[in-house]
């Protein structure tokens, strides 16, 4: 039922009955979550209180499922679909733009009210949406002569402001109803999740007041962001713009950290750890400046970059202690690059550099949320090279047995939250030890 929408997206009444034997009637909606491909992932469940949407919800439009005039969705189902949207853009690490477009027709002298939209304009407007967006995208009608569009699984804010533009910009021509050509104002507000909310009446709320910003310019036809958008939107394009010198101009540094082995407590390897010495900036740390560079296609030479400074150092450490292990940590989107492999080998040749004396640090996330034949691929030629993963941060995501099972790992890091309380937490102590088990006997 699921796969195949229809029924399973439908709001059903129920009765939801407490342990205590407590009734509530309910209104529930399981709603399909599917990747870009279409494949199903698995079900949203909303549930409210019967009394809260009779409270709530007021005659209008938003009291019907789907618009009969534009055949597009309303209220409730854009909630539906922006929740299960942000669940997936949190487990995937992306963004989500939420447009709020409302046009109107322009007076025909300076003062003079505006004349009214009729429902052939208005229809031939949801088509001509309709037709302007992504297969994936999502176009609703919310108010009389309101509408949203949903742009899920952005990788930067620049695409944001790519759609909005174009939703301006499909305004400008007239539409003809009839023999009669017809203009509209159109004023489009943008909210990006998790920059302005994390939540979809908030992210909707926020696309509405940059509308309103809009209201105030100039121009009739322009597309404004929160104010937010835009700090995220121009501080992306000057990192973007300035990680062009960041390999050309040595501006990159690699700090490391010992290994100890606790029972000979002796220095067994070194991780290392990336920064960027930003000539204005001062020192940005990796965390936030390789999303940037995995976003505008410069983490691949970052990347390239990494090893080849990793091994130089490494090679001169073989003299002084032979066999001592190196550990890097690297992204999902590099775990999954088809040309990683050939990359490092030719380094490790260069270097003459043994393929087991080098880490590579894997976050949990990877495992759970990256296409897995890619990553798949790439981590088990890794393993015959004898290159050694490592998988960081064990506990934090939602990796399963069987995705540990099927990876080939070599060491677990348990999560610093769970080491934190180690000395006085006896569940943390249980679950570090199983872990620790665990891992022995992998």
């Amino acid at each position: 039922i699921l796969s195949g929408g229809g029924e399973a997206d439908r709001p059903r009444d129920a009765i939801l009955t407490s342990r205590t034997g407590s009734q509530e009637p309910i209104c529930h909606r399981v709603t399909p979550v599917q990747d870009p491909g279409g494949d199903l992932l698995g079900a949203l469940v909303t549930i409210r209180r019967r009394r809260e949407l009779e409270e709530d919800v007021s005659p209008g439009p938003h009291d019907i499922e789907i618009d009969a005039l534009t055949g597009l969705p309303t209220g409730g189902l854009v909630t539906d679909f922006l929740g299960s949207t942000i669940a997936r853009a949190q487990n995937r690490h992306s963004m989500v733009a939420v447009f709020h477009v409302d046009i109107e027709r322009p007076g025909g002298e300076a003062g003079s009210p505006a004349p009214s939209v009729g429902t052939g304009l208005l229809a031939a407007a949801a088509a001509r949406l309709q037709n302007s967006v992504r297969a994936s995208d999502v176009v609703a009608r919310i108010g009389d002569t309101s509408f949203a569009v949903i742009q899920p699984d952005l990788e930067h804010a620049d695409a944001a402001v790519t759609l909005g533009e174009k939703l301006v910009g499909i305004f400008r021509e007239p539409f003809v109803i009839g023999s009669q050509e017809n203009r509209v104002t159109a004023r489009v507000g943008a909210a990006l999740y998790p920059v302005d909310s994390k939540k979809p009446s908030g992210l909707l709320s926020e696309a509405e007041k940059a509308t309103e910003r809009a209201r105030g310019g100039d121009r009739d036809q322009f597309i404004v962001c929160s104010e937010k958008v835009e700090a995220a939107i121009a501080e992306e394009r000057t990192l973007g713009r300035d990680l062009d010198r960041i390999v050309t101009e040595n501006q990159l540094e690699i700090l490391f950290r010992p290994m100890f082995d606790l029972a000979s407590r002796k220095i067994v390897g070194a991780g290392a750890y990336l920064q960027w010495n930003h000539p204005e900036r001062g020192v940005v740390p990796a965390s936030d400046f390789l999303p940037v560079a995995e976003r505008h296609g410069k983490l691949a030479a970052i990347t390239g970059w990494v090893f080849r400074e990793l091994l130089t150092c490494s090679v001169a450490w073989k003299l002084v202690a032979p066999g001592m292990r190196v550990a890097t940590p690297l992204s999902g989107s590099e775990i999954r690059r088809k040309s990683l492999v050939p990359q490092l080998i030719k380094v490790l040749e260069d270097n003459d550099f043994d393929a087991h004396n080098l880490e590579i640090e894997l976050s949990e996330d990877v495992l759970v949320t990256q296409p897995p034949m890619n990553t798949h691929l790439n981590l088990q030629r890794l393993s015959q090279l004898g290159v050694g993963l490592t998988l960081e941060r064990f506990g934090f995501a939602y990796a399963s047995m069987m995705t540990l099972k099927n990876t080939p790992l070599h060491r677990i890091k348990i999560d610093e939250s769970l080491i934190a309380v180690i000395t006085h937490d006896r569940e943390a102590q249980t679950i570090v030890k199983t872990t620790v088990d665990l891992a022995r006997s992998y």
